[in-house]
Formats: structure tokens, C-alpha cells, sequence
């Protein structure tokens, strides 16, 4: 694994020498990331901005080694909100600006001396996660910043379009325990566009980006919501009806046991019905919602897939472990009139001794079997892999540089293959999960009636968000 990461990450060039440890300066490019979103004629804008982007870039920076923080000469520890009960793991280095304009993409850059933190002597491979909550809760996506043997390193990119002050946890994603450990803390300020006046300016849509989950004032708690330019949540009860009118009688889920939950979950909100067995037993399903109405009924059909890879090659096994397919797909009929939607990824970065060898190998035949299936109106959609906190082998980051490949992969297809990114909105909230990482689970109904309820925070705003996606992308 460590030489795929190494092939990969190979362009990752940093670094400044200074003093006894590595100076690495954070590089806005504000300019540079906001031009291509104007139109023609307003190229004088990034001009125009290059009074805010050396701002930025002068902007507080945060160092630690060893219990020491420095910062800019100009600077104090209360301009980073570095105040009293903030932490610093001995041998941890952070640096990067203190501020940021919203929706802009900012860097903070961590070096690691740790060695009891991980599961793993292999730099590449040791999981770091770095967390943001404040007026809005994101997670930083990770790059591996180097090959030096002596220490980890990444590069902890974030885009937060909600303003405000924010919390920064650095955490080792993955120990021996499979268990968290917070390394830093420290705050970060998003703030900015003063003075820019009625300009236009991107949108999260702009980035692929359709909500996030805003921190509730009553409640304390962060909730999935819509951007402005997003469409609101669909309405569950008239969802079969639209989909309906759209020409489709089918949303057919193939994939692992997140499939499957996604399946429960979204039977549970159309029809109020959850079933134990479902959850526990590994076997396809099939249900039908608003039977014999012309007009709403719909089949939903899950169908299990254990693992797209070859037993025996890169280290992997247990493919088929209940669905008895070792070296097959399932038998499903193509059709005219269904949503085919598929994932895979979970298995791979579980059972592979060589997950990301692996799954390269595996993910465009089983991209084009899928694709076999559809006919006439149908379509073929992929779900992100989701991330984990289960076991060591299964960690975030190869998840995502398992969903970064198929993107790449899946670019400019023809026929095209849509992507439903659940990603963005499970992986802020990667923790609040059931044991075994799905989330989406049963629960006894709290009106004491002896039924079930399918519950979870996270699997739910999946299930109106990926009702919302269809609708939209399904015109």
C-alpha cells in the first residue's frame, strides 16, 4: 500500500527548512480559485483580490512542537484562540492560516513524530482526521505530504461556507483499540468577502455541495440542511408519486450492507415498517410501497454483493462469505423503468491485504456490469462508499481514495453514470454510527408497542437527501 500512496502523492512538494524544525506556509490562491467561477469580463476580479489574498496570506499561522507554540512575529496565541484548554500532543507540528474566507479551500499542514497513536509503522498509512465544528460541523479531506521515514505528514484541506468561530480537533483516526485519540485542538476563524461588495460569487453548488449539517441553536445538535442553492428536501409521503411521474417504477440498490440500510431506511419512511430480519440477515429483499396504486407504487429491491475482487489475488478473501457469489454479480433482469444504484468499496478496504490495487482492478467491470442492466428509461448510479469506524483495515482515507478514483473513472462516460456523493454527509459525522459502522439501525419503538423503528441521525438525512438527488437528477 505504502507504494501506491507513494506513486500517487509523488507531486506532493513542501517544505522550508528553517530552525530545528520544517516551515511550511499555507498558500491561499485565493485569485486563482474564485476567477474561474465569474464570467467573461470580470477577469479584473482577481486583480481586484490580491490585496485580500497577501491578507491571507500574512494572516496567523499556527506552529507547535513540543508544548512551544510560535506564531507570527505580530501575533499572539488569543488571535489563534489558542486559549487555556486547548491541547498539543508532544511532537505534533500544525501550521497554517487561522482565518479563512468562506467556500474558500484552506490548508493546514501536520507533521507527526507520534508513534503509539497508530496501528501502523507505516507512515502513508497512518489515518489522521481533522474536524471542524462551529456554526456548521466538517471534516478536512487528507493528503499524505511526504515519504520521509523519520515522520508522518498531510495536508488537511477544508472548505466551510458558514462564517463563524470553529473548534479544530486533530484526532489518530485509527489505533490498536479502533478508537480515537484528539492530538490537538485549536480554533479557526471563517470570516471574510468585507468589502467586495455585490460582486457574484460562487456557490456550494458550484462544488458539487448541497448541504451540510448546521449547528441547531435549541437543540444543540447539527442538523443536514440544504445550501440556498440547493432544492429543499423533498416530502417523503409525495416522493413515490414523483418518481412515478418521472417514468420509473424500480429503485433497485446493489451493493454491501450500506446499501442495504439505505434500502431500510428509505422502506421505512414510505411505509413505516421495519423489519429485524432485515437488518440482520445478509440476503437480497425486495418490497413494494402504495401496492395496486397506478399512480405511486413502487418496488424497492436490495441486492447483496460481498466484495467485487478475486479471492486470492492482492491479499484479498471472503468474497461471497454469505451471498455464496464468489466470482459472480447477482442475476438481476434489465429493465426499462429502474434507478440501478451501486456501491462497493467497504469489503475491499476490509479484506484486501492490497485494497487500493485491488479495487482499481475490480471497480470498472463491476461499473460496467451494472451498466449492462439498463435499458430505454432506466439509469445507473453511483453511491459514494461511506466512511468507518470499524476495524483498522478500514479506514477513511483509502475509503475516499477509493471514491476519488471512480470519479476519475466515471468522468465523462458515456452513457453517463451519475453520482449520488453520500460522502459529504456521513463523513462529518463519521462517529455517530452503530457498532459496525452503518448508519441507519433498528431500535425498539418508543411508544412501548413491541415494534421497530429504523433510526439514526446520519442514515436519515442520507435517505432525504438521496430522495431529494433522485428527483432532481431525474427529470
Amino acid at each position: 500500500m505504502a507504494s501506491f500512496w507513494s506513486a500517487s502523492f509523488a507531486a506532493c512538494v513542501f517544505c522550508l527548512l528553517a530552525g530545528d524544525y520544517l516551515q511550511i506556509w499555507q498558500r491561499s490562491g485565493l485569485g486563482s480559485t474564485l476567477q474561474g467561477f465569474f464570467p467573461e469580463g470580470k477577469g479584473s476580479f482577481a486583480k481586484e483580490t490580491q490585496g485580500l489574498q497577501g491578507t491571507m496570506n500574512q494572516s496567523n499561522n499556527i506552529v507547535h512542537k513540543d508544548h512551544q507554540l510560535a506564531f507570527a512575529p505580530d501575533q499572539s496565541a488569543e488571535s489563534c484562540k489558542l486559549e487555556a484548554g486547548h491541547e498539543f500532543a508532544s511532537g505534533l507540528i500544525v501550521q497554517g492560516a487561522c482565518t479563512c474566507l468562506p467556500g474558500l479551500e484552506c490548508t493546514l499542514h501536520i507533521r507527526s513524530f507520534l508513534e503509539e497513536h497508530w496501528d501502523t509503522d507505516d507512515k502513508m498509512a497512518q489515518e489522521l482526521l481533522v474536524v471542524f465544528e462551529g456554526p456548521a460541523r466538517a471534516i478536512a479531506r487528507l493528503e499524505p505530504d511526504n515519504k520521509n521515514s523519520a515522520f508522518a505528514a498531510w495536508r488537511a484541506r477544508y472548505q466551510i461556507w458558514d462564517p463563524g468561530s470553529y473548534r479544530v480537533s486533530v484526532q489518530a483516526g485509527c489505533t490498536a483499540r479502533s478508537q480515537s485519540v484528539i492530538l490537538a485542538t485549536f480554533g479557526v476563524q471563517v470570516s471574510g468577502f468585507e468589502g467586495l461588495g455585490t460582486r457574484p460569487r460562487p456557490t456550494p453548488c458550484d462544488f458539487g455541495q448541497h448541504g451540510r449539517w448546521l449547528l441547531d441553536q435549541p437543540s444543540k445538535d447539527y442538523r443536514w440542511i440544504p445550501f440556498p442553492c440547493a432544492p429543499p428536501l423533498v416530502n417523503t409521503e409525495t416522493f413515490p408519486q414523483e418518481i412515478r411521474r418521472r417514468g420509473y417504477g424500480r429503485i433497485v440498490f446493489i451493493g454491501d450492507s450500506h446499501q442495504r440500510m439505505l434500502y431500510m431506511h428509505l422502506k421505512f419512511l414510505l411505509d413505516g415498517r421495519a423489519i429485524v430480519a432485515d437488518y440482520d440477515r445478509h440476503v437480497d429483499f425486495t418490497s413494494t410501497i402504495n401496492e395496486g396504486d397506478p399512480e405511486s407504487e413502487l418496488q424497492l429491491r436490495f441486492y447483496w454483493v460481498d466484495g467485487i475482487y478475486r479471492n486470492g489475488q492482492d491479499g484479498c478473501r471472503n468474497r461471497g462469505r454469505y451471498s455464496r457469489r464468489e466470482d459472480s454479480f447477482p442475476e438481476i433482469a434489465a429493465s426499462d423503468d429502474s434507478i440501478f444504484v451501486l456501491d462497493a468499496g467497504a469489503w475491499s478496504a476490509t479484506f484486501c491485504d492490497r485494497p487500493l490495487q485491488a479495487y482499481t482492478r475490480h471497480i470498472l467491470p463491476f461499473i460496467d456490469w451494472g451498466a449492462s442492466l439498463v435499458r430505454g428509461n432506466s439509469t445507473l448510479v453511483w453511491r459514494t462508499a461511506p466512511p468507518s469506524v470499524w476495524f483498522c483495515e478500514r479506514k477513511n482515507g483509502i475509503l475516499h481514495h477509493f471514491n476519488e478514483i471512480t470519479s476519475h473513472l466515471l468522468s465523462g462516460r458515456i452513457p453517463e453514470v451519475k453520482v449520488f456523493d453520500s460522502w459529504q454527509i456521513e463523513a462529518p459525522r463519521f462517529r455517530d454510527a452503530d457498532p459496525i459502522s452503518h448508519y441507519s439501525w433498528t431500535e425498539p419503538n418508543a411508544n412501548g408497542n413491541g415494534t421497530l423503528v429504523m433510526a439514526g441521525p446520519v442514515g436519515k438525512a442520507v435517505v432525504h437527501a438521496f430522495m431529494t438527488w433522485v428527483l432532481e437528477n431525474h427529470n
